[in-house]
């Protein structure tokens, strides 16, 4: 049966209207950081965010009825990309090709979205912020140690609960300073000698210290 047109043109299917939307929430979500990133959160009106995603305000608010709901879901892009670094590991059976999978992806996501993790930093730590970010960021966090701790105890490390929070503070230090100098902070160099230090020879001689 022939579908009927409607204003001349074939009427959308669900998973088009679908895209759609997904493709118009991206395009805020990308503006957002670029006008936090520039104003800074506090400078940033909705209107800027439309204007830059080259939308109406009223449609920035069909999507997102807030500036915080944006920033919570700017927060929630960046955790979910933490949880896809997560979930690729179980594909992985080796413990120490899991280390060294935390690392590179680590470092390459933060080369490849470092106003994303600009704003995150500046954001975080916001007192007027902080019940936005912080549960996800905590929550966060905690899964990853006990990840990390899981894939140390399979490697044969003791005291993998510190040696885990040493492990994820020097994943972030690592970022950090990337973000502040990108310039100048060598990161695919710092990447090359930590995978080193995490192989499983390197883990092998700790273990007989």
């Amino acid at each position: 049966m022939t579908e009927q047109l409607v204003n001349g043109k074939m009427p959308r299917t669900k998973e088009q209207l679908e895209k759609i939307r997904e493709e118009a929430r991206s395009k805020i979500i990308k503006a957002a950081i670029q006008q936090f990133s520039f104003k800074g959160y506090h400078g940033t009106s909705i209107s800027d965010i439309a204007k830059e995603a080259g939308i109406s305000k009223g449609l920035a608010y069909n999507y997102f009825e807030s500036k915080q709901a944006l920033l919570k879901a700017i927060f929630e892009s960046i955790m979910e990309a933490g949880y896809e670094i997560i979930g690729e590991l179980d594909s992985e059976p080796d413990p120490f090709k899991q280390i060294e999978n935390i690392i590179k992806n680590s470092c390459d996501y933060v080369k490849k979205n470092i106003e994303i993790w600009r704003l995150y930093l500046g954001m975080a730590f916001q007192p007027d912020l902080i019940g936005t970010t912080t549960n996800m960021t905590v929550n966060f966090t905690t899964e990853m140690i006990k990840l990390i701790e899981k894939v140390f105890r399979k490697a044969g490390l003791k005291n993998v609960g510190a040696e885990a929070r040493i492990f994820a503070a020097t994943i972030d230090g690592i970022m950090l300073y990337y973000i502040f100098d990108p310039e100048n902070f060598p990161i695919d160099k710092v990447k090359k000698t930590l995978v080193k230090r995490y192989s499983k020879e390197e883990i092998n001689r700790y273990k007989q210290t």
